[in-house]
């Protein structure tokens, strides 16, 4: 009988598939087993353990803004800028005669009638602001307000020149003095 036993005897290689079976079986068993809450210790498992469909259903509503923090510290003074041009380049000091006295930009006044005054201006002014202000000229040439009871209007009456009426204070066209700024 013994004989017979050992011709029998089984190959190495049927031993190596037999275990191969035998731990592909254990190994899908362990695999059909759960994992759950109570085999992990806390603080065991890391973000980059959880998938990242996961990780994006643990993200709530943002919540509302804080408080703001305090006031920074002040900044060292910065670097001084360039010069900025001048607010008025363009204007005139016109004599109750309708002659150009002084100017920047002016190239001319004519006198239409009583107290009306047309200056011309060497750029376009339709889009400015103008301001009229009545004068006494004294020796030099040295521009003096007139007062509050005399009245001047400026407007735009082409696109380089400003009319100017000046009037007394009953409402009547009077030749007097002015000084005209023009802001662009």
């Amino acid at each position: 009988m013994m004989g017979r036993i050992g011709r029998h005897r089984p190959s190495a290689s049927l031993v190596l598939a037999a275990v191969a079976v035998v731990l592909a079986m254990g190994g899908t068993a362990a695999a059909a087993s759960l994992i759950t809450s109570k085999q992990i210790k806390n603080g065991t498992i890391q973000l980059v353990d959880i998938s990242k469909n996961a990780r994006a259903k643990l993200r709530g509503a943002r919540g509302p803004a804080g408080q703001p923090g305090e006031q920074g510290a002040k900044g060292d003074k910065g670097d001084k800028g360039d010069a900025g041009a001048s607010a008025t380049k363009l204007w005139a000091v016109v004599n109750s005669a309708g002659t150009l006295r002084r100017q920047s930009g002016a190239t001319g006044v004519t006198r239409p009638g009583t107290g009306d005054y047309i200056v011309t201006f060497n750029q376009p002014v339709n889009g400015c602001a103008y301001s009229v202000t009545l004068l006494r000229l004294v020796p030099n040439d040295i521009a003096v307000a007139a007062g509050l009871d005399d009245g001047a209007t400026a407007s735009v009456t082409t696109n380089t020149q400003v009319e100017v009426m000046t009037g007394d204070n009953t409402g009547s066209n009077v030749n007097a003095n002015f000084a005209l700024s023009v802001f662009c």
